[in-house]
């Protein structure tokens, strides 16, 4: 996912997360925004789930969802 940010900086890489020590694979299961909605710092962008938790990963930028480039499903090995 790419955030065009409204601060002038461009795009901003969003990674699907940060899995911690021991996280083996994380699962996206479901987008709350779709391309080219404006979305604000802290808004909810996406859920993902591990084995030890589900997690809602929101967003550390205000600007425009860019580029979604993972469905539902997509898996990510760390």
């Amino acid at each position: 996912m790419a955030i065009d940010s409204n601060a002038g900086g461009g795009f901003i890489d969003v990674p699907l997360a940060q899995t911690g020590e021991g996280i083996a694979e994380c699962e996206l299961l479901k987008w709350f925004v779709r391309e080219v909605d404006p979305v604000e710092e802290f808004q909810p962008l996406y859920e993902v789930q591990s084995d030890k938790a589900t997690i809602e990963i929101t967003s550390r930028f205000k600007g425009k969802v860019a580029l979604i480039s993972h469905a539902p499903g997509w898996r990510d090995s760390g």
